[in-house]
């Protein structure tokens, strides 16, 4: 202060400092979190005739020889067909969620929610199910 007196430092939830820090939390998690999603999506386009489309909700599809397995709806919510018996297993263990959409879920659908990057390994073996469920039951034109 300029009359000499020692400045008071200011505490409490109103301190900026504290909100920057709280802010860049968020931000490093938001970061992770697309991080994540865009080394998945890497992922599944390696895997062999994969391809990427618009999903008609918006989003991102992903088909396997046009048999779509999968669909993002943004970088930490995704949608997963599995086969029947994939989707009971993968519900047992806690792996994903029901599809909100009960019409969804009676077809084996499943949701996931990516939280950061520790998810990949258990999002790579949900789709993985996806993917070869989707090889077996070829689209017929």
């Amino acid at each position: 202060m300029r009359d000499g007196s020692p400045k008071e430092e200011p505490t409490g939830e109103s301190f900026f400092p504290d909100k920057l820090l709280k802010l860049d939390g968020q931000v490093r998690r938001l970061h992770d979190r697309v991080s994540s999603y865009e080394n998945l999506k890497a992922w599944i386009l390696r895997l062999p005739r994969v391809s990427e489309v618009p999903h008609k909700l918006g989003g991102t599809a992903f088909q396997a020889d046009g048999v779509e397995f999968m669909h993002s709806h943004g970088p930490s919510w995704l949608d997963i067909r599995l086969s029947k018996e994939d989707q009971a297993s993968v519900l047992r263990k806690g792996l994903a969620f029901p599809h909100r959409a009960d019409v969804h879920a009676r077809d084996g659908w499943v949701g996931y929610q990516m939280e950061n990057s520790q998810d990949l390994a258990k999002a790579k073996r949900v789709i993985q199910l996806a993917y070869k469920n989707a090889k077996k039951n070829p689209r017929v034109f």
